[in-house]
């Protein structure tokens, strides 16, 4: 697949990624929501992916490019049959989702959906979500780069292709009990206290059933703020 983009074509693990680019902009080192981490504001990180880019190459365009599909909702997706990896590209502009606090002061929601949303993600945060699936499921996300695109760059990730049918959400919650974390009331959410990371958008239509056992490759885990957790207590 990375022969679509030209065979030297740069492949980077998603942290290392993100090391790069807090380094271009002067920023830590640590994953959004630990300790110690506080990165630039998003228009920051906008202005400086022009210079990323030119500092690491920007991906050519192509018919790679244009014939991608749209698959779902922060991805285009490109796949050749019999490829082992498929490319995804985030919409122009656009770098992923995040699920974000929403709740007004003084309201208590009935359900967590009430008072969480996902809400576009910073280039950071996209490439710290992708740190952490690959350290809680397995190392199957690689950074290969950016592409300007006529409403902004695209980050572009490659992702080993998985062949199954979908889980059921029993199956979902006993893997995801099996990796210590609880499941969030009637939400396609989970929550591990331990380190206070948080899984979400584990609907069934972003996991694979291979060999038996869900592989998740499109869910958004992320670390949460002291507030965010003591909301998840309630569910």
């Amino acid at each position: 697949m990375h022969d679509t983009l030209g065979p030297e074509t740069r492949s980077d693990t998603p942290e290392a990624a993100a090391c790069e680019f807090r380094g271009l902009l002067g920023a830590g080192r640590g994953l959004q929501g630990q300790a110690g981490g506080g990165d630039p504001g998003i228009i920051e990180q906008l202005r400086g992916l022009d210079n990323w880019a030119e500092a690491r190459g920007a991906l050519p365009s192509g018919e790679w490019l244009t014939t991608a599909e749209r698959g779902g909702a922060e991805h285009f997706i490109q796949h050749a049959p019999g490829e082992a990896r498929v490319l995804k590209i985030t919409y122009p502009g656009q770098f992923g989702l995040r699920m974000r606090f929403t709740l007004r002061p003084g309201v208590m929601p009935k359900r967590l959906a009430d008072a969480i949303g996902l809400m576009p993600a910073t280039p950071l945060e996209y490439l710290d979500r992708l740190t952490l699936h690959n350290e809680l499921f397995g190392r199957s996300m690689m950074f290969l780069g950016l592409v300007r695109q006529e409403k902004g760059w695209s980050f572009v990730t490659s992702q080993i292709f998985l062949r199954g049918e979908k889980p059921s959400i029993a199956q979902i919650a006993a893997f995801m009990a099996e990796n210590g974390f609880r499941k969030l009331g009637d939400e396609n959410a989970y929550f591990r206290e331990s380190d206070h990371l948080a899984v979400f958008d584990a609907h069934a239509r972003n996991f694979v059933l291979v060999d038996g056992i869900p592989v998740p490759f499109d869910v958004i885990p992320q670390y949460v703020s002291e507030r965010f957790e003591a909301l998840l207590g309630l569910w």
